[in-house]
């Protein structure tokens, strides 16, 4: 079932970019959210032009959780007290169905339970990590792939 974008899925992505249906550039910033009239205040990226454009005619710019960079990664892990710093490069990047992230670098495995800092963290990132019960934004059709 295909999830539209509301003002309270771009909320909970507050530094998302954005861009409107149909085009891959240009890329917006959310600067407002008008919540009573369903619309977004945005600021072009390359030149800082604002726009109100109505809610439904944007989708987020996300990245899919598998596809999370090295440094998120030990910043993520650096946010519950682990050190993965020496750990070596980052090889996979699992969310597990008991809410908790795998993260495995060369040298080591480390479990991540979700809490609300992280996954404000990785929203604040443009990590896909869902809204409500839907799991996955870009499945949804809220969401757009981008390479990382």
């Amino acid at each position: 079932m295909e999830q539209k974008l509301t003002a309270a899925i771009a909320g909970s992505y507050p530094k998302a970019k954005v861009t409107l249906d149909g085009y891959d550039e240009p890329i917006f910033k959310i600067d407002e959210i008008d919540f009573k009239h369903d619309e977004f205040t945005l600021m072009r990226v390359s030149d800082g032009d604002i726009f109100h454009e109505p809610i439904y005619k944007c989708q987020l710019i996300l990245t899919p959780l598998s596809k999370i960079s090295d440094e998120h990664a030990v910043e993520v892990c650096g946010l519950v007290g682990w050190d993965a710093s020496y750990k070596g490069k980052l090889l996979d990047c699992v969310l597990g169905s008991d809410n908790a992230i795998a993260f495995e670098f060369e040298m080591n495995i480390y479990r991540v339970k979700l809490s609300i800092e992280i996954i404000d963290y990785l929203r604040s990132k443009g990590y896909d990590l869902g809204h409500g019960n839907t799991t996955s934004l870009i499945s949804a059709g809220s969401g757009l792939k981008i390479k990382v």
